[in-house]
């Protein structure tokens, strides 16, 4: 049996370090977006169970859903804010900037009305404008994704073709 440590094939033995001042070093982490879809999804759904809640805990349950949910993704905006320097990486996430505030407004007024107990009123801004917004959210979350996809693409790619230019 072979041991899992030991390098079996040719490429594994070679040492394409060995004429660098210094080990690379590789840092794995998470897109900066990972889960800030989940988050606006998990307001979506309290934003419904708040229309059709029919008692005030579940009412109360669901707002402290959202206020949770809403604190994370300021959290993570707060982090692409300072980690994202390339120009078009900043204009997008501006963009995600814009569309979360119009988002948060909206859903606001909403729950607003909910508590004042104007369901009619928040059922027509939920079924309208609010989903408007939300969609629009969903556009902008999407095309930051795909960018920092791009870009860890892009960066594996020159990362095996220094790789094996060194060889």
């Amino acid at each position: 049996a072979t041991a899992l440590n030991v390098p079996t094939s040719e490429f594994e033995q070679k040492d394409r370090c060995a004429d660098l001042p210094h080990r690379p070093r590789v840092l794995l982490g998470k897109m900066g977006l990972d889960g800030h879809d989940r988050g606006v999804k998990v307001i979506a759904r309290a934003l419904r169970n708040i229309i059709i809640a029919t008692n005030k805990e579940t009412l109360q349950t669901e707002l402290q859903r959202i206020e949770k949910a809403r604190e994370t993704i300021g959290k993570d905006v707060e982090t692409l804010n300072k980690t994202i320097q390339s120009k078009e990486g900043q204009t997008k996430v501006q963009a995600l900037v814009d569309a979360r505030v119009a988002y948060v407004e909206v859903t606001k007024q909403y729950m607003e009305l909910v508590k004042a107990g104007d369901l009619d009123k928040a059922r027509s801004l939920l079924l309208g404008n609010l989903r408007t917004v939300q969609g629009k959210y969903f556009v902008v979350i999407e095309d930051l994704i795909d960018f920092q996809t791009k870009m860890a693409k892009d960066t594996a790619k020159e990362g095996n073709e220094s790789a094996n230019r060194a060889t």
